[in-house]
């Protein structure tokens, strides 16, 4: 049982309710922690779970093997920054700051406890993300030299990239182009708009350009809820390339193989033993396996549910899976296209003191 002790009670607190609910023999979230007007007993009656004004009130009261600090971006540096002094690992919610000066300062605060904070960057871990990092594993395509990544925006899409081409904390020279075109207007994260209306939709097209590797972000700002923009992948090695599920290589020079990533499910047709996804395989090899078993969950709530898993570990092992450092690369370079964004210019950030 992993026992959660959340500060926030926002839309990305309430993946980890439902998480929880879903799979009560895993998760339980032990504490919420909130601010001090706020009225203990109803939200007491709404999670299930006691509820704080601090970390310090928490920990005095509470025993939770972590905290999940799930709040805006401005806030989230001085509760990581004080659960460290408290001796709590720490699993934030992305990013885990508001500015580059504000990341350095945090990275510096925590630099002895590295292994203490981790980030809950959840899209690589994403089913079919983590099958796409398994088959390059693999060598079935080669090297990557090249990633185009229309998914996630900003940081997320660059932690793909990053994933994908194996660069670790290398800075890349990055240009940036933005688009505006006509959509109709989607649903937001709460409903559909009253009636149709035509607006004008952001997309911005980041490339980032390591030695040898390219990774391309096509993002629309809009993707997330439109059913018209969807998701994109393409990912080249020198023996074959990944295209959204889609995956050719070379056996050798001359043969080559087609083979698509499929999904194994449950609870589909005549099945009985359940429902949600189990696996993902490429042809008769099992390339993603459910850490959950069988969920009903969805994709991004199970990537956010093994980050839960991760952060186990993590504390078990002392080895983390995605530390500080990872998330202030993937924030870092995000406020970098921001800056090139409109300017026609390259820009090339400094190497920051986590690269080190």
């Amino acid at each position: 049982m992993i026992t959660i002790a959340l500060v926030g009670k926002g839309w990305r607190s309430r993946f980890i309710k439902r998480i929880t609910a879903s799979h009560p023999d895993l998760f339980k979230i032990g504490a919420l922690i909130v601010k001090p007007e706020a009225d203990r007993k109803s939200l007491e009656e709404e999670w299930g779970c006691p509820v704080f004004s601090s970390l310090s009130e928490m920990k005095r009261h509470s025993q939770c093997l972590f905290v999940f600090i799930a709040v805006p971006r401005e806030f989230a540096s001085s509760y990581i920054k004080e659960a460290v002094l408290l001796d709590l690992p720490v699993l934030v919610e992305t990013p885990p700051a508001s500015s580059y000066e504000e990341l350095i300062d945090l990275y510096n605060f925590v630099q002895s406890r590295q292994g203490f904070v981790q980030v809950a960057e959840q899209y690589f871990l994403q089913p079919l993300n983590q099958a796409r990092l398994n088959i390059i594993e693999k060598g079935l395509i080669g090297s990557p030299s090249q990633a185009q990544v229309s998914a996630g925006h900003e940081y997320h899409g660059i932690s793909l990239i990053r994933k994908f081409l194996n660069v670790g904390f290398e800075m890349p020279d990055i240009t940036v182009q933005r688009f505006c075109s006509p959509l109709v207007e989607p649903r937001n994260r709460d409903a559909y708009p009253p009636e149709e209306k035509i607006i004008n939709s952001e997309q911005l097209l980041c490339h980032l350009s390591y030695k040898g590797k390219l990774g391309v972000l096509d993002f629309d700002e809009n993707q997330y809820f439109s059913p018209i923009r969807n998701s994109r992948f393409l990912i080249r090695g020198e023996r074959g390339e990944i295209q959204n599920r889609d995956v050719s290589y070379l056996l050798d020079y001359k043969t080559s193989v087609q083979l698509t990533i499929n999904r194994s499910s449950l609870g589909i047709e005549e099945n009985l033993e359940g429902r949600g996804l189990e696996s993902l395989n490429l042809g008769i090899d099992e390339v993603y396996n459910n850490p959950l078993g069988t969920s009903t969950l969805a994709d991004d709530e199970i990537a956010l549910a093994t980050a839960l898993l991760e952060m186990d570990g993590a504390i078990t092992t002392g080895k983390g899976f995605y530390p500080l450092a990872e998330g202030a690369q993937d924030y870092y370079l995000s406020l970098l296209c921001q800056n090139a964004q409109g300017t026609g210019r390259t820009v090339v950030g400094q190497a920051p003191p986590w690269s080190q």
